[in-house]
């Protein structure tokens, strides 16, 4: 690969990884504001029977969300580390190139479609 296009690739890797950051930071402030809430509400729920397992439910599934995209803040970083030693686009398992049309999609896969295909089998 030319390093014209591995800067290309870092700077849209890079770029991603800070999209991921702001997504994973804005639900953490919507959560912490939506604790807030639950709190001054707590008193009246507790009064008017509403159910405090819904607001348990939506922060579950907020925290849910957080996780996945903090799974894929590690991806993302996995892939820089592999641009920056040379093996970005190998595939783990065969070690063949994984391809293009692969990696814009899935800018951090690690193995190419077939062995990915052959681990969802088993």
């Amino acid at each position: 690969m030319d390093s014209k296009k591995r800067d290309d690739l870092r700077q849209n890797l890079i770029k991603f990884h800070q999209k991921i950051e702001e997504e994973i930071n804005k639900k953490k402030k919507e959560h912490r504001d939506q604790t807030e809430r639950r709190r001054s509400l707590d008193n009246e729920t507790r009064s008017s029977g509403i159910e405090s397992s819904d607001f348990g439910i939506c922060e579950d599934v907020e925290f849910s969300l957080i996780e996945k995209k903090t799974e894929l803040l590690k991806k993302i970083n996995e892939a820089i580390l592999r641009l920056d030693s040379g093996i970005y686009g190998e595939c783990s398992q065969c070690q063949e190139q994984i391809s293009e049309k692969r990696l814009k999609a899935l800018p951090f896969a690690i193995r190419c479609k077939d062995c990915e295909e052959k681990i969802e089998e088993n």
